[in-house]
């Protein structure tokens, strides 16, 4: 059919070529994460308008055909106009093409492209979400593989940069685990926020057709209806709650790429990463740059960028359906493609991540990190208060560091002199005790307070953490079983239609 056919009535001329170069072409291209959305959506509501008794089951096969032809031709091969405007036009433009207006014009009874709209970015982004969900787990269980080999290792722990008490490394490696929980299950919360049909809201009052929302909503696998009509096409704070996961999300994954750029550098040598996520350099022949961790450190300014971009669109719109939504997602798209890309990036560093044990045990005394157990034994065998002995320790280090000596080189004549200087006596604490309470894997292992490093404190942890992934799991597997029972509702539902005589 012509193009005409398909203009606007209220408008004299099509698009000018600025609108058509710089928004629809643009635009169009997000039309990937649409397309099997969009075949869906439609599909549900020509079988709910049929069933509604709104259009007869031939019109409703004959359309439902059309469908099908589109489907079958796929993103890749589907012909798009960009001067008949967005994905649905040109589907609209399509079917009508094959099977008249008469027919084909009514796939748009009781519906507006903004509910449509809505509704296939819900779809879209939900079933994304839940991708996104199942590479989080999949990054999870990289991290604890790589904390089950390495509860014993020792690391030095940092604050403000600077050393400040024994760790392991598998008790590093637990609490970027612990932060992936909490994104996981703000991601979580985010897809049953965005789960929901805003099909039925139509322009923004709804409709006088008899439409059933509650059909199309089990037909699509929704969780439940986004109901105010108004509300239904306006809102964009569920997706922009995702949006605010995944730059959680990327901060916290970047802190983790800080770590691994640190760590790998010469000056600390604690990890290699393996060479195909590095480059090295043009000129200097001997560089082996973290080129992955860079790069995920750098994107995750994006997700933040992007969410920030979102909020401050959404902040002066009025209620309804404008236009400043279409930017808003572009931002969604570019944003669960860069955390789907750090995720797999991540996964891999993690992998094939080489720890250099030696090392990181060499480095966790360093910078007189164990002395706050000295400190602390002072309390339990001479019965003065913490913040006393933390002066004493206090003195005892400032003095060993003029001197050019380290926490090896404390001695119980030395812990006794500055003593003298607070309580004005020697503690007569023996050199075996001070010795123990300055080993770095003695530390380590008298911390068995919940959460602490303690080796059997972290196997401890790794086993609930395990035992959570197996719920997470669960919820997964169980929402993919909800939606594979609706599709197939739907595709009989299609299928009973198409097959009438």
């Amino acid at each position: 059919m012509s193009k005409d056919a398909m203009a606007a009535p209220r408008l004299r001329r099509g698009f000018a070529d600025e609108i058509i170069k710089y928004h629809i072409i643009p635009w169009a291209e997000m039309r990937k994460n649409y397309f099997s959305a969009m075949v869906q959506v439609n599909k549900a509501h020509v079988v709910m308008l049929k069933e509604q008794g709104i259009i007869s089951r031939s019109d409703a096969a004959r359309i439902l055909e059309g469908i099908g032809s589109i489907e079958a031709l796929g993103v890749q091969n589907f012909p798009f106009d960009y001067t008949l405007g967005d994905l649905y036009m040109n589907m609209e433009s399509f079917l009508i093409g094959k099977i008249g207006e008469e027919i084909g014009g009514k796939i748009h009874t009781g519906r507006s492209r903004n509910d449509l709209f809505a509704a296939t970015l819900h779809l879209a982004l939900s079933q994304r979400v839940l991708e996104l969900l199942e590479l989080i787990l999949d990054f999870k269980i990289a991290l604890m593989n790589l904390a089950d080999s390495n509860v014993e290792t020792l690391l030095p722990g940092y604050t403000h940069t600077q050393h400040a008490q024994p760790l392991t490394f598998a008790h590093y490696l637990l609490a970027v685990l612990d932060m992936t929980i909490r994104d996981f299950h703000r991601l979580e919360n985010g897809y049953h926020r965005i789960d929901v049909n805003p099909l039925g809201g139509v322009a923004l009052a709804g409709t006088s057709f008899p439409l059933n929302r509650q059909r199309t909503t089990e037909l699509l696998g929704f969780e439940g209806i986004l109901e105010n009509s108004l509300d239904a096409i306006s809102a964009r704070d569920d997706v922009a709650e995702v949006m605010a996961c995944l730059a959680i999300l990327g901060s916290n994954l970047s802190r983790f790429s800080n770590d691994l750029v640190v760590w790998s550098s010469m000056e600390f040598a604690m990890v290699e990463l393996a060479d195909e996520f590095c480059t090295s350099s043009s000129i200097m022949p001997q560089k082996k740059n973290p080129w992955a961790p860079e790069m995920t450190r750098a994107l995750a300014g994006e997700l933040i960028g992007d969410s920030v971009k979102c909020l401050t669109i959404l902040k002066n719109l009025p209620m309804g359906f404008s236009w400043d939504l279409m930017v808003f997602e572009h931002a969604v798209w570019n944003s669960m493609e860069i955390a789907r890309d750090m995720l797999m990036i991540l996964k891999g560093v993690i992998a094939t991540l080489k720890v250099n044990n030696e090392r990181m045990r060499q480095l966790a005394p360093e910078g007189f990190s164990t002395v706050t157990e000295l400190a602390d034994q002072i309390v339990l065998k001479t019965n003065l208060s913490f913040r006393t002995a933390h002066r004493i320790v206090g003195i005892l280090v400032r003095n060993s560091v003029e001197k050019g000596l380290t926490a090896r080189d404390i001695t119980a004549e030395m812990l006794d002199r500055s003593a003298k200087e607070v309580v004005g006596r020697p503690l007569g604490i023996g050199q075996s005790e001070i010795d123990k309470a300055l080993d770095a894997k003695r530390n380590v292992d008298l911390r068995t307070t919940m959460g602490g490093p303690a080796p059997k404190e972290v196997r401890r942890m790794l086993q609930t953490r395990r035992l959570q992934l197996e719920k997470e799991r669960g919820f997964l597997k169980n929402e993919r079983m909800r939606l594979e029972e609706s599709k197939k509702k739907l595709d009989e539902a299609v299928a009973a239609l198409v097959g009438f005589e």
